[in-house]
């Protein structure tokens, strides 16, 4: 789905099969309910243009660009399998209604001790399937890196379409005070993300650059 502002320069209509939804200059388009439209008139905004009011899916054309894409106000919402490997776990939930991150949370029968210099591999309870295309990443918790010192060792981690076993957390206690982890902590965060597939094509050489070969730090440190 799209979930767009559509800016165009002329006036335009916009046509469902049950009604005319809007029918003016305003450079932002938004309808409230589903419907297939058109829209005509010349494109003088970026289509990529994100608008979180907005969402077609139908068939949008100007002189510029065909778009495939419905209206709706609610945001398109994967649905991803879960399963619970203990009665104890927890599936994960965002914290508010527009964070990226779902708080993994520790399933464990007895409290972690992470001693300072430490790491300890800890468990979550549930395994997940994620679709082709897109891949988990794990992440640290801002609160416990900055007033524990606790971080994913191995952030971002990642967490592959094909894995199907039990999703753990490698952390890293970098403060000078044992850290203990609980059955219920909220622990690290996961991050369902998009990724491509790549074809390498071998070459003798590459294309040149300003920069070059330039990096570990060849750009100085004051700005």
């Amino acid at each position: 789905m799209l979930n767009r502002n559509i800016k165009l320069s002329k006036k335009r209509n916009i046509i469902s099969k049950n009604k005319t939804v809007m029918k003016n200059n305003s450079n932002n388009i938004r309808c409230n309910e589903e419907v297939e439209m058109s829209i005509t008139g010349n494109n003088t905004g970026n289509t990529d243009d994100i608008s979180n009011n907005t969402k077609f899916n139908g068939n949008i054309k100007s002189n510029n660009y065909i778009v495939s894409a419905s209206c709706s106000n609610n945001q398109h919402i994967h649905n991803i399998k879960i399963q619970k490997l203990s009665s104890k776990a927890t599936i994960p939930v965002i914290g508010t209604t527009n964070s990226a991150g779902y708080d993994l949370v520790a399933c464990i029968d007895n409290d972690i001790e992470i001693k300072p210099n430490e790491f300890i591999l800890v468990p979550t309870g549930i395994a997940i399937e994620i679709p082709n295309g897109y891949f988990g990443v794990v992440c640290s918790r801002s609160g416990l890196a900055c007033k524990y010192g606790i971080h994913v060792l191995n952030a971002p981690g990642i967490i592959d379409s094909d894995y199907r076993g039990e999703i753990k957390c490698i952390l890293h206690n970098c403060s000078n005070d044992v850290f203990t982890v609980k059955n219920g902590t909220r622990i690290a965060q996961l991050i369902i993300m998009k990724h491509e597939t790549v074809n390498w094509i071998e070459t003798d050489g590459l294309s040149d650059t300003g920069r070059g070969k330039n990096g570990f730090g060849s750009t100085g440190m004051k700005v």
